[in-house]
């Protein structure tokens, strides 16, 4: 009688520790109508011995709707510094994937579809390939940017587009959290978040 009960319980022990569930994947951009990110952009300049900055520019972006292309759902996204594009965004399962574009000037209107990945994820550490940059690795990960709104475990993309060196910081779950860029070797610009909303 002992074994009729133990052995029921003694199988169930052994499945539950042998179930071991893969972590969740975060977006590297999470879309949903409302989400937005502003950004500040300070272009340094150098003084000799000294850096300055010598101009502030604020900028949003943020995702407005949804919509479905080529049977795909993609995503509204909109930037402030660029007001003549519309882009429409999908999360595929490698990565963040532009499948349309919209320019329209006021005299010009063209729509065009791409189907281009724009940010390969999720990624390791040494892996390589081209985006709206060429030549983007991925050289960390979990790498903390701090802003003003915390620090963020980010994942470093960096592009050698001569003659900049770009490093993005992409937080998976939050989204863009900065962009530093350097003029060869000369530290030049830096883009970081000051503000936003992602919806849970």
């Amino acid at each position: 009688m002992k074994w009729t009960y133990f052995l029921p319980i003694a199988v169930f022990f052994f499945i539950a520790c042998d179930d071991n569930p893969q972590e969740e994947i975060k977006p590297l951009i999470p879309m949903a109508t409302g989400n937005y990110w502003v950004m500040e952009e300070i272009t340094y300049a150098d003084f000799g011995d000294t850096l300055l900055p010598t101009e502030i520019e604020t900028l949003r972006i943020e995702i407005q709707d949804d919509t479905l292309i080529n049977g795909r759902q993609c995503w509204k996204y909109v930037q402030s510094d660029l007001p003549e594009y519309i882009f429409y965004f999908s999360n595929r399962d490698d990565g963040v994937y532009e499948e349309a574009r919209l320019f329209d000037d006021g005299d010009t209107t063209i729509f065009f579809t791409s189907g281009m990945m724009i940010w390969k994820h999720p990624v390791d550490v040494g892996e390589t390939f081209e985006g709206y940059d060429t030549g983007i690795e991925i050289t960390a990960k979990d790498t903390v940017f701090s802003t003003d709104l915390g620090d963020y475990s980010c994942t470093l993309y960096e592009s050698f587009t001569t003659p900049f060196d770009r490093h993005y910081f992409f937080c998976p779950g939050v989204g863009h959290v900065a962009t530093v860029t350097y003029n060869y070797t000369t530290f030049e610009r830096e883009k970081k978040v000051i503000d936003m909303f992602v919806a849970d």
